[in-house]
């Protein structure tokens, strides 16, 4: 086993398959190395030559964050948050072996970060960027690490954050009822579609809404599902897209089918957080609900009424069926009431004076 470089730039590492040798190819450059050293690493593991359960001299917190942001597909948005976030992270981390971090580490770190007057919950913030980005290598073929050494860790003193639930009808009927014209659209493509908030919304163009055949095309947020799908259009739905479609051709005559589905004062919205909080206050609904609970409301109740679970997968735009039964099945009071009558009763016996009971 061993790493070649040929005078290409070409990285290789080559290993042993059945008694064959094997050139497993990596690219250029230094993230192609940092790649085939890993790679190169786990392969020495797995044959014995190194310490077990760790990988000996792994990558760099600050090597890893370099290959994950190459190499990790996320939106723009995303992408710089997360570099906010692990900037301050890297500084005082980064030289550490990724898979050698241990819970001295990030004590110490939190209380460097105290120091400085950072809130522990912004520091909890931080560390759970960091939890990602290690799963993240995880999870790559081949795996970067074997193992997330800080997964169990938490900071102690920050509050959980409240876990949304989806929407109900009633609260969705109130919250429609105090849209303004742009909110009220979104609101109901939300409801009827579960597609995404933000990019995949704001991207709908009437060009994608297909009336004859009643769908919808989305061109799908980075994530690892399709780039683009169909969604269905039910005949609720339907109903709104056919009066928005004459009051669009009426105020768009030049710009019609090219113009937003969902627009603000004749151009193409770009962000409903202001007006989704005013139409909650109006609406007199104080509990946290976001715009992506729509999403779920609409899994959930798919899959409570009996949705075909993969059928469902492909409206959503997830890889795998798995995702959408493990994040988006809400569990309800009545199929808590379903699982106990399922519970046997205990036999009736006649009565017994407590005399006369046994222990």
């Amino acid at each position: 086993m061993g790493i070649f470089t040929k005078k290409d730039g070409r990285i290789y590492v080559v290993h042993t398959v059945s008694k064959k040798q094997v050139w497993a190819p990596f690219g250029r450059g230094d993230v192609a190395r940092l790649r085939a050293e890993a790679f190169d690493r786990d392969l020495q593991e797995k044959a014995g030559k190194t310490g077990a359960g760790t990988l000996t001299g792994g990558l760099s917190v600050a090597a890893l964050w370099t290959v994950y942001r190459r190499d990790h597909r996320v939106r723009e948005s995303t992408f710089r948050m997360d570099a906010y976030k692990m900037a301050v992270l890297v500084s005082k981390l980064g030289g550490f072996s990724a898979d050698s971090l241990t819970t001295d580490h990030l004590h110490r770190y939190v209380s460097q970060r105290e120091k400085e007057g950072v809130k522990r919950a912004t520091i909890a913030n931080e560390i759970r960027r960091l939890k990602a980005v290690l799963n993240w290598a995880c999870n790559e073929t081949p795996p970067l690490l074997l193992t997330n050494p800080i997964s169990h860790f938490r900071v102690s003193g920050v509050e959980a954050p409240d876990i949304p639930a989806p929407p109900a009808l009633a609260e969705v009927r109130r919250l429609i009822d105090y849209s303004p014209p742009h909110l009220y659209r979104a609101l109901w493509i939300f409801w009827n579609t579960g597609i995404r908030p933000a990019g995949e919304m704001f991207r709908i163009r009437w060009t994608d809404v297909d009336l004859d055949y009643d769908s919808v095309r989305i061109r799908s947020a980075a994530k690892k599902g399709p780039a683009v799908r169909n969604v269905p259009i039910n005949e609720d739905l339907k109903s709104q897209l056919l009066e928005w479609k004459k009051e669009d051709e009426l105020a768009f005559p030049k710009k019609f089918p090219d113009c937003a589905l969902v627009h603000y004062r004749n151009e193409p919205v770009m962000s409903l957080k202001k007006s989704f909080a005013s139409a909650k206050i109006a609406a007199g609904i104080t509990r946290r609900i976001r715009l992506y609970d729509f999403r779920h409301a609409f899994a959930s109740i798919a899959l409570q009424s009996g949705a075909d679970l993969k059928s469902l997968s492909e409206i959503l735009g997830h890889s795998r069926p798995d995702t959408t039964a493990r994040h988006y099945q809400h569990v309800t009071k009545k199929q808590h009431r379903d699982v106990m009558s399922h519970i046997p009763k205990l036999s009736i016996q006649p009565s017994i004076p407590k005399n006369n009971r046994t222990a």
